[in-house]
């Protein structure tokens, strides 16, 4: 399965990202490039009981050690748990609290984090307002309806269009 842009926006407005695999995830470099080396506080290789568990703890552990060798930066753990069975939750929840902690102690961290997610927060309501103001204005503007109607039959391209209704502003 994919990581969308909405999955990893989460990471934007979570203090803890808990990244959630199975066995079956595959190749761990591929689960890599989809980001989530970046955005996971915690990894946890759940349905621990089928075969190659161990296996992709063990690379998932390797990756994550060689991101973190400064000091004082939090080192991701990677668990495994049974999830139906409710083996390694309580694991889980400590390490959630610990991260919890290592941002109430890495003020710095924490405020990034909180500042970062307001501003994507301006900015998306900044982004939607404009949207719909500008779907408005394609409804009313003749001219906008044209070349709305001349990209849907493919006469203008996008880009070209939204260049020149950027100029025009």
């Amino acid at each position: 399965m994919g990581v969308g842009q909405s999955e990893l926006s989460i990471m934007e407005i979570s203090d803890t990202t808990v990244v959630v695999l199975v066995p079956e995830s595959g190749d761990t470099v591929q689960t890599m490039k989809a980001g989530l080396l970046e955005i996971a506080n915690i990894f946890v290789v759940n349905k621990s009981d089928r075969p190659n568990a161990s296996q992709m703890k063990h690379q998932l552990m390797e990756m994550v050690s060689s991101e973190h060798l400064q000091k004082e930066k939090w080192l991701t753990p990677v668990l495994q748990t049974q999830a139906v069975k409710g083996m390694g939750i309580s694991e889980l929840w400590e390490k959630i609290l610990d991260h919890y902690k290592f941002l109430k102690k890495n003020r710095e961290v924490f405020e990034y984090k909180k500042r970062q997610e307001r501003r994507r927060e301006f900015l998306e309501i900044l982004t939607l307002a404009y949207q719909k103001e500008f779907l408005r204005r394609v409804q009313k503007e003749t001219s906008l309806k044209t070349l709305l109607e001349d990209v849907e039959k493919g006469i203008q391209d996008p880009y070209t269009a939204a260049t020149q209704v950027i100029r025009k502003t």
